[in-house]
């Protein structure tokens, strides 16, 4: 029988450096995938946490204007709720009621006991990713303030602002910004307006008071 050489197609493999290549191309593209990703997952993560103190602050705002009485406690003065940020504790945050006669729109005391009769913290949130507070600034471009106190009192939306530097208390009254940065050095602000607006923003703290998303 006779076999006929044409019959037979032969197919050329694929050599060691042509495999090589692939591979290399396969291991950028992985690489760029996984890369974008993290910065996805980093920006989420402070996305996730702005909008949360945010969110926070707004519930002091929400529950001051309301005239809610938390636990029934009722000073004879017309409600005050705020929000506490203290840079020897970056990864937490307090919400508290203004319970001094007369006020000073301050925090005042600890978190030993919260919401207890004639306490004023009402509750301590914990940062639980890797994300932390990293500065307090106020709009016209003063930083390193080592805590703030955002206060609002029925019937105003417009919140009272006092920051601690150089261990002297200060009103703030251009507002103030919150820098809160990711591992890897990316940042997100929170801002508080004199005129009661709360906004969150990309960047690092700075003295320009940009647009942002409203709360």
């Amino acid at each position: 029988m006779k076999v006929n050489k044409n019959n037979y197609k032969y197919t050329r493999g694929m050599t060691f450096i042509e495999l090589i290549v692939v591979l290399s191309i396969v291991g950028i593209i992985s690489s760029v995938t996984l890369l974008n990703f993290s910065d996805f997952s980093t920006r989420a993560s402070l996305q996730n946490l702005s909008q949360d103190i945010a969110l926070h602050i707004k519930k002091a705002q929400t529950n001051a204007i309301s005239g809610r009485l938390t636990g029934g406690l009722d000073t004879g003065q017309p409600p005050a709720y705020g929000i506490y940020f203290n840079m020897d504790t970056p990864e937490s945050f307090i919400y508290f009621r203004d319970l001094g006669s007369p006020r000073n729109f301050l925090f005042d005391g600890n978190c030993d006991n919260p919401g207890e009769l004639g306490v004023e913290c009402l509750s301590t949130t914990t940062i639980q990713s890797n994300d932390a507070i990293s500065d307090i600034c106020t709009h016209d471009g003063s930083c390193g303030y080592e805590d703030l106190s955002v206060t609002y009192v029925r019937p105003f939306p417009e919140p009272k602002i006092y920051g601690t530097k150089f261990d002297t208390l200060y009103e703030l009254p251009s507002g103030a910004k919150i820098e809160i940065i990711s591992p890897k050095g990316i940042n997100m602000n929170i801002s508080i307006w004199p005129t009661g607006q709360i906004s969150v923003s990309d960047g690092a703290v700075d003295a320009c008071g940009g647009g942002g998303v409203a709360c």
